[in-house]
């Protein structure tokens, strides 16, 4: 979640997965699992621990045709605070080109990774599905937008042309 705004948006995640993932693959070593989170002694570094936890999120965006559902969130701002008090009605926005090129290169370079990890190998082949799949539906759909301010959550998470390419 982005500060007060619990809404979640597919082309935002491409950043920040993207950093954690090419630090991890510049130096694995770096990276312990004994950070003292929940998932810390499993055998997998932390670091892989949490971008898991997105892309197990994005993996529930993408439909079964490849295409991934650009955000969900509340309509009108209507969340509350704390989050565990927050029980609004999520909506789905459609999948996009932009989303689902963000995601199929996040996909893609997390299979990278956690092809490295003993017992993640499955998870890697699942990553790399969907990352064809994914980069599939967006070549065949190369300008599907929606612009969700005022519908669906706070924030415009539609990227322009240049940005949706460069995914």
């Amino acid at each position: 979640h982005d500060a007060g705004d619990y809404n979640k948006y597919v082309t935002f995640t491409y950043g920040p997965l993207m950093d954690l993932l090419l630090s991890f693959e510049e130096n694995p070593s770096a990276w312990i699992d004994a950070n003292d989170i929940p998932e810390s002694g499993n055998g997998m570094p932390d670091l892989l621990d949490e971008v898991k936890y997105e892309l197990d999120w994005l993996l529930r965006m993408q439909q079964s045709n490849g295409g991934v559902l650009s955000v969900v969130g509340v309509q009108n701002f209507a969340s509350a605070s704390p989050p565990s008090a927050d029980h609004a009605q999520r909506f789905y926005g459609p999948a996009t080109t932009a989303a689902t090129f963000s995601a199929a290169s996040s996909f893609a370079l997390a299979a990278r990774q956690f092809a490295t990890i003993p017992g993640m190998v499955q998870y890697a082949a699942t990553l790399q599905n969907a990352a064809i799949n994914a980069w599939n539906w967006g070549v065949s759909n190369p300008n599907i937008t929606f612009y969700n301010s005022g519908v669906v959550a706070a924030g415009e998470n539609q990227t322009d042309d240049y940005e949706t390419a460069m995914r």
